[in-house]
């Protein structure tokens, strides 16, 4: 392999490591946010599509995952269940 494409692959991995590392965890998500908005589960509605409404320029699993973590969400949401979702 040459010395060129070597290095062009180091700093290939590096670009990739210090995207991932400027992610921020669970725990910085929910504690950048205000937890205010009372939201009624609707028929059909999930967390992904919840999340997905949320207006953030955070990956959705963190939101579906802080969504869960605020909520005590073990797995499933119901119908006209209560939840607490980060105000926008």
């Amino acid at each position: 392999m040459s010395k060129l494409l070597e290095l062009v692959l180091i700093c290939l991995v590096l670009v990739i490591i210090l995207s991932i590392l400027k992610q921020p965890g669970l725990e910085d998500f929910v504690q950048l946010h205000d937890w205010e908005l009372v939201y009624t589960v609707e028929q059909g509605d999930t967390l992904w599509n919840i999340a997905a409404d949320i207006e953030s320029e955070f990956d959705i699993r963190l939101v579906v995952a802080a969504i869960k973590e605020v909520n005590k969400i073990e797995s499933l949401i119901y119908e006209d269940q209560s939840i607490i979702l980060p105000k926008n």
